[in-house]
């Protein structure tokens, strides 16, 4: 058993209305596997983004009671102390009472159900955690992530408030409405939502590749290893962190920690900045027993993360400067006579690949680093800015990476090629209507190993899988008939189509001029 979204129906919220999905269609080429991966795809516009927020923000009121104030239904599945257990969560407008309200129950392997009153779900019937990685926009997440926090602003109301219209009026103000007094606060370290900030990018790689260096049984050591080739990387030689610790005013929590290594690793300290430098050639083991310090690799990023954040009670900067990755580049033997990449150094930074060599590795060291269970991961369209190469290679990567872990995967994507490597029964696919509401487009023909081409054309309304200007351009030649002119396309034109169309209007010209 494992995380796994099974049912999610939308009554009306934003460009979502009346939709009613189903993850759990038969079919799927991940039915034998730990993990669970979904795609939603459809043009711009179509709703994608919308319902991934979506799903965030109603788990998130599962948690504080706060937000989603709109009809829904959701089932998932968790694995529960050992025994898959399903929850079931409606939420519907009571008239009578004039409130929203939270019907839930949990399903236990007997057979047995427990009905739920609380709107608050119990912890042990949530995700351990849901993270969200965006190439997007991060706004529209923060406003979502961060409502748990601004929905404990308002004060609470006691019964005689509530049940009083006439003082519910008076305690009311535009920008406050009175709620239940909430006796047992959710403790903010208990938040298990987290938005990958793509500022974090180096922590993410560092944290993925220590995963990778740590553990030499891991599934992981031969898709990390391809990743690091295909951006010309032998390995991680070290990496630092900068600090900047004042004495009364910085949480020195984090960096006192690493002082607890043993050995520890190299310290320089100028003022007030100190840089604490891990080589990983001398002292490999280092890398398992930082992760043993922290308790795996996602709860180190975490820890760097929360360092990274400014901290606006004591110092108004992050405790956390910067953190550098030193790679080691893969040795070429040089050519004849000459010294090959003579120039470039064998150890360099991170930050010297380029944009789309570190949103690659970064990307996949990513999946490396998510070694948290029972969880909902989120992936808002991973492949921007990848060459179609890197794109063909995402699945097989993720594949690997993820498998043993028992999480649910929602991607967004605008790639046929990534498509290819899935069935119709793990994507969604969203159009909008002409009433502008986002409805799910049922996908009646099979898609797995299908030309990318096909998936552009049917799904992303390309209307014809070769470039607007060329289909224009080679289709007023066809009108023109220009038989020198047909014939000094056909060595310009690839396999396919068009040159099938040319070489057969050639024939009808040739034959009627005989």
């Amino acid at each position: 058993a494992a995380m796994k979204l099974i049912r999610l129906y939308i009554k009306d919220h934003l460009l979502l209305h009346d939709l009613n999905l189903r993850f759990d269609r038969d079919g799927r080429l991940d039915e034998k596997e730990s993990y669970r991966l979904d795609f939603l795809v459809g043009v711009n516009g179509s709703g994608k983004s919308t319902l991934l927020r979506t799903v965030v923000e109603i788990f998130t009121s599962l948690q504080t009671g706060e937000g989603a104030e709109y009809q829904y239904e959701l089932e998932y599945e968790l694995e529960n102390k050992g025994q898959p257990i399903k929850v079931l969560v409606r939420k519907f407008w009571e008239t009578g009472l004039e409130a929203w309200r939270v019907i839930s129950s949990v399903q236990r392997p007997d057979g047995s159900q427990e009905d739920l009153e609380n709107p608050v779900v119990d912890r042990q019937y949530r995700p351990e955690g849901i993270v969200v990685y965006t190439t997007g926009s991060e706004e529209e997440w923060d406003s979502i992530l961060n409502h748990r926090y601004l929905a404990t602003n308002n004060s609470p109301a006691n019964n005689e408030i509530l049940a009083d219209k006439k003082k519910r009026f008076i305690y009311e103000t535009p920008t406050q409405v009175v709620k239940k007094e909430n006796t047992e606060p959710i403790a903010q370290e208990e938040m298990p939502f987290l938005l990958l900030r793509s500022s974090r990018l180096n922590g993410i790689t560092l944290c993925g590749l220590l995963r990778y260096l740590s553990d030499t049984e891991s599934v992981n050591q031969q898709p990390l290893a391809s990743v690091l080739d295909a951006v010309g990387i032998e390995k991680l030689a070290g990496f630092s962190l900068r600090f900047r610790i004042y004495d009364r005013l910085s949480d020195k929590s984090f960096y006192e920690k690493l002082n607890s290594l043993d050995p520890q690793p190299t310290i320089l300290q100028q003022a007030s900045d100190r840089l604490v430098v891990f080589n990983l050639i001398k002292n490999l083991g280092s890398a398992q027993r930082l992760i043993n310090l922290f308790g795996g690799t996602f709860e180190l990023f975490k820890a760097l993360d929360v360092q990274l954040d400014d901290d606006p009670t004591h110092t108004g900067s992050p405790t956390l400067q910067d953190i550098n990755l030193f790679l080691q580049r893969r040795s070429i033997e040089p050519g004849e006579g000459e010294f090959a990449n003579a120039h470039i150094p064998s150890v360099f930074l991170l930050d010297w690949l380029s944009d789309g060599e570190r949103a690659f590795l970064g990307r996949m060291a990513l999946l490396a680093m998510l070694d948290m269970q029972d969880s909902l991961i989120i992936l808002d369209e991973p492949e921007a800015h990848f060459n179609d190469y890197w794109k063909r290679e995402i699945i097989n990567i993720a594949d690997k990476m993820l498998a043993g872990r028992y999480n649910h995967v929602l991607v967004t994507t605008h790639s046929s090629i990534m498509l290819s490597d899935v069935t119709e029964s793990q994507v969604t696919l969203l159009s909008k209507n002409s009433q502008g509401w986002s409805e799910e487009v049922v996908i009646r023909t099979p898609i797995l190993a299908v030309d990318p081409s096909d998936i552009m054309v049917d799904w992303f309304e390309t209307k014809k899988s070769v470039g607007a200007y060329a289909t224009r351009y080679l289709s007023e030649a066809l009108e023109r008939g220009n038989q020198e002119e047909l014939r000094k396309l056909l060595d310009q034109i690839g396999p396919g189509y068009w040159r099938y169309r040319i070489q057969d209007r050639l024939e009808e010209l040739d034959a009627s001029s005989r």
